[in-house]
């Protein structure tokens, strides 16, 4: 069932996906816009608040929210390699562990890569190892980047992904772009047109000693609740998959092993529970954007 699920539907699932829902990126990032746009109110530790105003507009030409969740995995091949005694770990079990290994959550996992859109839906690139870094090693592999301005070659308006820190990396397409913009240099629209805008992050100083401005400090303030939508996205897989968030369900180790399967297929499943039910992205306290009905999404 796995099996079929996957290779049926992994259109659906994957970031070719976004094809579909093209036409829509003007009204995810007017839904991004509206969140912004609205009034907050921080509460401080010494029982004070701080009344944030929001901003006229969203000053990022983004639809969606890119970042990168790990899944804790059994460690591979760690086992004795029969069941007699005096019996030999198996063979190449240290590089096996070493390669889904990650020294910054300090564990064995896989790796996906997502893209969440205002209406609650999201796509998935991976599973693939935990050991890779997310820009310089699962973006480079899904090709996102340069996707995302591939399909909109010849937009008006050409809309990008959000990350966080991370993806404020030089070999990104959108960091030449803000660049030019800092150093306040004239763009050239040759310049523009060949380098279109796929990914971009916060606003960061691109000079060393000069900080950002005031309001570029607080459009990454009120951008902040925003992205983090994302993070409740995985925090929603786990908690209707609990499968998911068990290391001995997710073995990569062994013969046939349908971890990989396992997973794409619960991030396809809560994209229907979505569907159906909605989430905190699509809610109208957040984004106000309904997600599409069961029937366009599943369509082939």
């Amino acid at each position: 069932m796995l099996g079929y699920l996957d290779e049926r539907y992994k259109r659906t699932i994957s970031h070719q996906k976004l094809i579909d829902f093209l036409p829509q990126f003007p009204r995810f990032y007017d839904a991004i816009s509206k969140f912004m746009q609205k009034d907050s109110i921080k509460h401080l530790n010494d029982n004070s608040s701080i009344e944030n105003t929001g901003l006229n507009f969203c000053p990022f030409p983004i639809f969606g929210f890119i970042d990168c969740s790990i899944d804790k995995i059994s460690r591979p091949r760690s086992g004795p390699n029969g069941d007699f005694f005096g019996t030999p770990r198996h063979k190449g079990e240290d590089d096996a562990q070493r390669s889904v290994y990650t020294a910054y959550k300090k564990l064995h996992g896989i790796k996906v890569e997502t893209v969440l859109l205002p209406n609650g839906i999201s796509t998935v690139f991976g599973p693939c190892s935990a050991r890779i870094h997310d820009v310089g090693g699962v973006l480079q592999m899904s090709g996102l980047d340069n996707f995302l301005c591939h399909i909109q070659q010849g937009a008006e308006h050409v809309y990008c992904a959000f990350g966080d820190g991370a993806y404020a990396a030089n070999h990104l397409r959108c960091k030449y772009i803000q660049r030019y913009q800092t150093i306040n240099l004239v763009l050239d629209l040759n310049f523009l047109s060949s380098n279109r805008i796929g990914i971009r992050s916060y606003y960061q100083s691109l000079i060393p000693g000069v900080d950002i401005t005031p309001a570029q400090r607080l459009c990454n303030e009120r951008i902040m609740p925003c992205r983090q939508t994302i993070e409740h996205g995985y925090g929603d897989v786990e908690n209707i998959f609990r499968i998911c968030s068990r290391p001995e369900s997710l073995r990569i180790g062994q013969n046939n092993s349908h971890a990989c399967r396992q997973l794409r297929v619960c991030h396809l499943l809560v994209n229907v529970y979505v569907c159906l039910n909605g989430n905190k992205a699509s809610s109208f306290t957040k984004f106000n954007c309904p997600p599409p009905s069961l029937k366009e999404y599943l369509q082939l």
